[in-house]
């Protein structure tokens, strides 16, 4: 019979031990021990196996460590999954420095792992620095932290499908919020611009430049291709993002639909993407027969043209305002921004503006970039005072009148 048992028996070491015989959900037979220190102990251990077989759980919960399962979840169903490629080596990258080296995780068996387990984990990552990060006075950013609470809910969810775990502990925890004003620094549009400038020593500056321009993710910058110029039609199409890093750089279609975009060709574009010709006709003389066929077609491609791997592009940033004595990173995500308020604060409809973003949706835009400068807000004040007729009132006449009033009240 199903779950049935035997009645608890006394062992020489003084210990009361029950046998389970089962069949597992997946219609496996199977037998468990149970141990408890008294008879009553050691049954009641024996009811709560026979009601998770009856529940369809597991008989019990694994003894793997979370170290050892993250690293099994990061060669299996990480691998197999349909990810696209910089997906999979963000989520590998994360388990690997911040689970598998965890202080509160790594070490902890699967079986043990509680909700409370979970949050020390979070306060832990709070307090974290980012990895290769100089300045060690940094923590994690918002997002960060949240994605790493994914990959840790998915590697558990993968234990519940497997049987090694009878729930998700970390499905107990909400997942982390993002301030929307911890994700970009506030620089102003002429601090970036020096910025720009000083990544003129790097091969990459014209890339740099373009993104500034276009407002584009960095991966969509170096996923441009030639072909994606229409001089004639004056429009650049957003197809292709690069993925992945190092050997494991690739080319991938744009992560969704309303990614895939067209944008205006302007005169100063056109301008840098002419002088990025000349860089590569320049560098492909220099590295002759090691000039590689890899990037063939990409508007930006390395000394020997394979593709460009976007730290590349980080680092001559980061180089730029450390020289330009910016404290406040400065990576793509604040030329975007910096391009989208700039946009915005010209009157640019909000609409517009995701559309050229390649947002999902306009909440998306006015979320993270719709807050307003002190200046357009009062702008927008007298804008509505205009058209509604006012004026602003005169002092002196004001004054009179408060005059006037306090006398008649005196006399």
């Amino acid at each position: 019979m199903d779950g049935e048992g035997t009645v608890p028996k006394l062992r020489k070491d003084g210990r009361w031990e029950a046998r389970i015989r089962f069949t597992d959900r997946f219609g496996k037979p199977g037998r468990k021990s149970v141990y408890g220190r008294t008879f009553d102990e050691c049954r009641a251990n024996a009811d709560e196996v026979k009601q998770r077989v009856a529940n369809d759980l597991p008989a019990s919960d694994a003894r793997d460590s979370i170290s050892d399962w993250s690293r099994h979840w990061r060669e299996t169903t990480l691998e197999a999954s349909s990810y696209k490629t910089q997906t999979k080596s963000q989520y590998a990258q994360l388990a690997k420095v911040h689970i598998e080296q965890s202080s509160q995780l790594a070490n902890l068996k699967l079986k043990n792992l509680k909700a409370s387990h979970v949050e020390g984990w979070l306060v832990e990552l709070r307090k974290k620095a980012p990895a290769n990060a100089r300045d060690k006075s940094r923590v994690l950013s918002d997002s960060t932290i949240r994605t790493c609470y994914t990959v840790l809910r998915a590697q558990m969810d993968t234990a519940v499908r497997d049987g090694m775990l009878a729930r998700n502990p970390v499905a107990a925890i909400r997942r982390p919020k993002v301030k929307n004003t911890d994700s970009v620094a506030k620089i102003d549009p002429e601090t970036i611009a020096r910025v720009i400038e000083l990544t003129s020593v790097s091969r990459y500056h014209h890339a740099v430049v373009l993104t500034s321009l276009l407002g584009t993710r960095i991966g969509e910058t170096l996923g441009l291709r030639w072909r994606d110029i229409d001089e004639q039609g004056r429009q650049i199409s957003i197809v292709k993002t690069t993925a992945g890093q190092g050997k494991g750089i690739g080319l991938e279609n744009v992560k969704s639909a309303r990614s895939r975009r067209t944008i205006p060709l302007t005169g100063e574009v056109l301008q840098v993407l002419k002088a990025q010709r000349k860089v590569l006709v320049a560098s492909q003389l220099r590295a002759g027969d090691r000039w590689s066929k890899e990037g063939d077609g990409l508007i930006f491609r390395t000394e020997l043209g394979t593709i460009v791997d976007d730290r590349y592009l980080l680092r001559a940033m980061a180089s730029a305002a450390r020289r330009a004595g910016v404290a406040d990173r400065v990576t793509n995500h604040t030329l975007r921004h910096t391009a989208a308020q700039t946009w915005l604060e010209a009157g640019v409809h909000i609409k517009a503006v995701s559309d050229l973003l390649g947002h999902s949706s306009i909440a998306i835009t006015g979320d993270i970039y719709g807050h307003t400068s002190d200046d357009t807000a009062r702008a927008a004040m007298d804008v509505l005072a205009a058209r509604l007729g006012h004026r602003r009132p005169d002092l002196k006449i004001v004054e009179g009148v408060d005059a006037g009033a306090t006398n008649t009240t005196q006399g």
